[in-house]
């Protein structure tokens, strides 16, 4: 079973690109979901984040304050990386559990915006960057997501440069809104598929 990682800038289409994945009946890790179910349901995981980042880390129902945890993590480089040094082993060790769940599949992909930024790419056969333009990512991320384009700015620029991204993989999904998005969707899986 080949294992497949899709990775891009936020705003990108990451999840976009994976939905058509999934009509073609590809088994999808969303690792960005998977992670906030694992932080809540985890509770070594969620001993570690309190001890880090402070009893507001979740509120009094056990959830997961995701705007607290975001307002502590983006504006400072290193308390994002402590976050995600903390909690990749956990989403590594669901993801190895979940790939057992599916071994039959002729693919499978893992879909994470930090793929190059945690290693994980070291146990993936190929990586396909997701690319869009600035302007289209910050707009879809304002139209979605409601932050104001500084909160946008911010979380881009916490993020590993796209051109860096791109050259750590020869596959690229453009997604401007111009090139058909499913054809080259449709490419990809097509030579996964021959493997």
């Amino acid at each position: 079973m080949l294992k497949i990682g899709v990775t891009g800038g936020i705003g990108s289409g990451k999840t976009t690109v994976c939905k058509v994945f999934e009509v073609l009946n590809v088994q999808v890790y969303y690792s960005d979901l998977r992670a906030k179910e694992i932080m809540v349901t985890n509770p070594n995981l969620k001993e570690k984040l309190v001890v880090t980042f402070g009893n507001n880390t979740f509120d009094s129902n056990g959830y997961l304050n995701s705007e607290y945890l975001a307002s502590i993590v983006f504006p400072d480089l290193l308390k994002l990386k402590t976050l995600n040094t903390i909690v990749h082993p956990f989403v590594l060790d669901d993801f190895s559990s979940w790939c057992t769940g599916h071994s039959k599949e002729k693919y499978v992909i893992l879909e994470s915006a930090i793929i190059f930024e945690s290693g994980i790419e070291t146990l993936l056969d190929h990586v396909v960057i997701v690319d869009a333009p600035l302007e289209i990512r910050l707009k879809r991320i304002v139209d979605r997501d409601k932050f104001n384009r500084e909160e946008v700015v911010q979380r881009i620029n916490a993020q590993m440069p796209i051109q860096e991204k791109k050259n750590k993989s020869k596959l690229i999904i453009l997604n401007d809104g111009k090139k058909s998005l499913i054809d080259q969707v449709l490419s990809l899986h097509a030579v996964f598929s021959a493997i």
